[in-house]
């Protein structure tokens, strides 16, 4: 398994959506992403690159700052942990729209786990925010348990 591409797109996904509103990238796209997203199946990085090609571009300025490749751990760690969240506060390209709760939802935010009902864990963040999120992808989780998550999924325990 790629796990440096199944990191990136544990991350990607759900932004695939937003990307097939804005039609950059086509229903029949959007569809095959998610089918292998349901599976627990990475894409080829080419098409991960091809699908996401915005983050492709600020992942590679990112890369070169630190001497490293686009796909190279660290680098897609810092682009979800860090750089991503910098890029929606400065308002880059859609995230200029001034649409706060679609930014909030876009941002990688760290959360605590206060309550599982499946499908969803009812989590806290930045304080007094809270929100449901799908943890499909993390089932092992436990109340208590501090979460990474972006748009509608948990996508990474941090404990």
């Amino acid at each position: 398994m790629d796990k440096e591409a199944a990191y990136f797109f544990r991350y990607a996904f759900p932004c695939s959506g937003e990307l097939a509103k804005l039609r950059r990238i086509t229903q029949e796209e959007y569809e095959h992403l998610e089918s292998e997203f349901k599976r627990g199946i990475a894409p080829s990085r080419k098409l991960l690159e091809d699908s996401f090609t915005k983050a492709f571009e600020r992942i590679d300025r990112l890369a070169e700052s630190m001497g490293k490749s686009r796909w190279d751990l660290d680098v897609l760690v810092k682009y979800w942990r860090e750089d991503h969240n910098r890029i929606i506060d400065a308002g880059e390209g859609i995230y200029g729209k001034g649409l706060l709760d679609f930014n909030d939802r876009c941002k990688v935010h760290v959360a605590k786990v206060e309550k599982i009902e499946d499908p969803f864990l009812r989590v806290s963040y930045s304080g007094d925010k809270s929100r449901n999120v799908f943890y499909t992808l993390i089932p092992e989780v436990k109340i208590g348990d501090k979460v990474t998550i972006h748009h509608f999924e948990a996508v990474e325990i941090i404990n």
